[in-house]
């Protein structure tokens, strides 16, 4: 039933009791007839009016429902949406911070290959300097030994042959017996020795 026809029918209720009162009946019976048709038709009324009432109430429970899950929906949505931008941004943070990690491992063992280059050269330039310097002590002690070594040696060969030289001069000049001669030549040989 339609708000418009239960209007109608509530006004005709109120015109039926209004008229009700007025109208003298003669019989009682017909009063009770006539007042159960009116509660009936009262009934009727307050049904309709529960049942528009509830029917009302349903569809603003309905709205109410629509409205709270398009809300929770819309919140769901937004909340995921959020987190995956807060993910997604997460995600992009520790991929700069890998990427900077990376770069900063790779730095730091190119420096350390670096140093472990420049050790090697300085160790093997060190090496090098040490085997110069053993062979310059070795070539320094051999000439300081050998250079007084080789004068002396000349000069007592120079000496020798002077001694041979003057002594044959002194033989062969002077007529010396061979003892005097084997003697200065034994003296040599021992001042030689």
């Amino acid at each position: 039933m339609k708000e418009s026809e239960l209007d109608t029918l509530k006004k005709n209720i109120g015109q039926t009791l209004t008229q009700y009162n007025n109208i003298p009946l003669a019989n009682d019976c017909t009063k009770v007839q006539a007042a159960q048709v009116l509660l009936r038709e009262v009934k009727m009324v307050s049904d309709e009016e529960k049942r528009i009432f509830d029917e009302n109430m349903q569809k603003d429970r309905f709205e109410l429902e629509k409205d709270h899950k398009y809300f929770t929906e819309d919140i769901e949505k937004k909340k995921f949406e959020y987190e995956k931008d807060s993910s997604n941004k997460r995600l992009e943070m520790d991929e700069n911070r890998n990427k900077n990690q990376y770069e900063l491992d790779k730095l730091r063992l190119s420096m350390e290959a670096k140093k472990l280059d420049l050790e090697t050269s300085i160790y093997e330039m060190n090496k090098s300097n040490a085997e110069k310097e053993r062979r310059f002590k070795i070539i320094s002690l051999g000439v300081s030994i050998l250079v007084p070594a080789v004068v002396t040696l000349a000069e007592l060969f120079v000496y020798r042959k002077l001694a041979y030289s003057n002594l044959k001069l002194i033989y062969v000049d002077e007529g010396r017996p061979t003892v005097d001669f084997k003697d200065s030549v034994k003296s040599v040989k021992n001042l030689i020795k």
